[in-house]
């Protein structure tokens, strides 16, 4: 224990030590020199303490397959320190069955015997160089665009929206909020593994990306869930007719590898002025009329209405 110790406190590299069930029981000096955290802040929480909302669920559900089936998982993370400022680390996690599984000098670790039972999980945090021009361009990246679809997360959606409903203001035009899902997405990942699920998701970006017009704005927002803004809309008819359309060409067949699939999907909408010309309120509005949308077996269309 004696030279576990001196390697775990001593290594350049932050180590962050949990339970089988994730908790923290222990830190390096390096961890909490990076993070601003004591220990005290942090042995008794579980990991995702330091959880940045960069990642979403689908992300973590992942990590731990791949952490499971292949006896560990490796990549790049957000989180976010003690004063909430945003990092990016470099992590590999393996499972721990021994004490004589220990981290070298360069964070490494070796698993003595991968059938034994799991006793801890080791965290090894590198830090990335975000100071060179290349670094700051994927730091940006990371901030505003989906990883995946390439599409803009929430974050940028909103800003861009935000200013696009001062120039429609001023103008006295009319747009459209849709909340678009997939339901049934689970069981693709879970029957044909991540690859495929990773696959379809690109596709059902590129297939409304193809449609959109120039004006109209588009941001992955949720593991299955997208958000659309049909902008100077005229009438209802106009926005029935596009949404319909979504349905129709998200409902058209994918191949992927060698399976042919299909979703069903559901849309809420919202409008702008007449429901409401808060984003965020336009934004929940637009999901509950989705969830009202999936009661149906098929996919359908709803639109918001006060007090539904």
């Amino acid at each position: 224990m004696h030279l576990f110790d001196a390697l775990f406190n001593n290594t350049t590299n932050g180590l962050l030590l949990t339970d089988h069930e994730g908790v923290i029981e222990r830190v390096n000096s390096t961890f909490m020199r990076r993070t601003g955290f004591a220990a005290e802040d942090l042995i008794g929480k579980t990991a995702s303490f330091f959880k940045s909302q960069m990642h979403d669920e689908s992300f973590y559900e992942a990590l731990w397959d791949v952490l499971q089936e292949h006896g560990e998982w490796r990549g790049q993370v957000w989180n976010r320190d003690k004063n909430g400022k945003l990092y990016a680390s470099w992590l590999k996690i393996v499972p721990v069955t021994d004490v004589s599984m220990l981290p070298n000098m360069h964070g490494q670790a070796t698993l003595e015997n991968s059938e034994q039972t799991i006793l801890h999980y080791l965290g090894v945090y590198s830090d990335i160089d975000l100071h060179g021009e290349e670094s700051a361009e994927t730091r940006h990246q990371a901030l505003n665009y989906d990883s995946l679809t390439g599409l803009p997360n929430l974050l940028l959606f909103k800003e861009k929206l935000c200013a696009a409903q001062a120039l429609m203001k001023r103008y006295d035009t009319r747009f459209a909020l849709l909340y678009v899902s997939l339901d049934r997405f689970s069981p693709i990942n879970s029957l044909l593994g991540y690859p495929v699920g990773d696959e379809l998701l690109r596709q059902v970006a590129e297939r409304l990306q193809n449609r959109v017009r120039q004006v109209d704005m588009l941001a992955r927002v949720g593991g299955d869930e997208f958000l659309m803004v049909l902008a100077d809309i005229k009438t209802l008819a106009d926005v029935t007719y596009v949404a319909r359309n979504v349905l129709r060409w998200l409902q058209m067949p994918f191949s992927i590898q060698s399976h042919t699939l299909t979703v069903t999907v559901h849309l809420g909408i919202t409008l702008y002025p007449e429901d409401n010309d808060d984003v965020d309120t336009l934004i929940q509005q637009a999901k509950e009329a989705m969830l009202r949308a999936r009661k149906t077996d098929s996919g359908e269309i709803c639109f918001y209405t006060i007090g539904q």
